[in-house]
């Protein structure tokens, strides 16, 4: 877990404020969430996230869908099922 952004992750105060888990007034990030921002998926960097149950990918999806409405873009965001 990391209690820190890393620089020039790209997320606006109100998506930070709003959808970043926070544990004892910190930010709390899985390292597959860390690593996502430090790729720009908050900067309308297109990736693909691939990590085990539980590791933040929806959060990350979330982060992108958010980032990408506030900048007026239109938004995709495809997940399988079984």
């Amino acid at each position: 877990m990391r209690d820190t952004f890393p620089e020039g992750h790209g997320l606006s105060a109100s998506v930070a404020d709003g959808l970043v888990y926070q544990s004892e007034g910190r930010v709390s990030l899985t390292d597959v969430q860390y690593l996502a921002l430090e790729s720009g998926v908050a900067q309308a960097q297109s990736m693909l996230v691939v990590s085990p149950t539980s590791t933040g990918k929806t959060q990350i999806g979330l982060w992108a869908i958010a980032e990408g409405l506030l900048a007026g873009n239109t938004t995709v965001y495809l997940v399988t099922h079984r």
